[in-house]
C-alpha cells in the first residue's frame, strides 16, 4: 500500500458501534509510526443523506 504517493482508505460498516473508529484510529497510528503522513477523518453522516 505504501508504494504510491497518495493512498485513500475508507472503512465503513453496516451498523453503528461496529468498531469502525477503533479500527481506523489503530490503523492510522500504525501507519503514522512508520513515518508516513496520515489524515484521519471520523464522520457520522446523517441517514437522510442516503435517502
Amino acid at each position: 500500500m505504501m508504494e504510491t504517493e497518495n493512498n485513500i482508505l475508507m472503512i465503513t460498516g453496516a451498523t453503528p458501534d461496529s468498531g469502525k473508529t477503533f479500527v481506523s484510529s489503530t490503523l492510522a497510528a500504525v501507519i503514522a509510526q512508520s513515518d508516513q503522513k496520515v489524515l484521519f477523518i471520523d464522520a457520522d453522516l446523517p441517514p437522510w443523506l442516503f435517502a
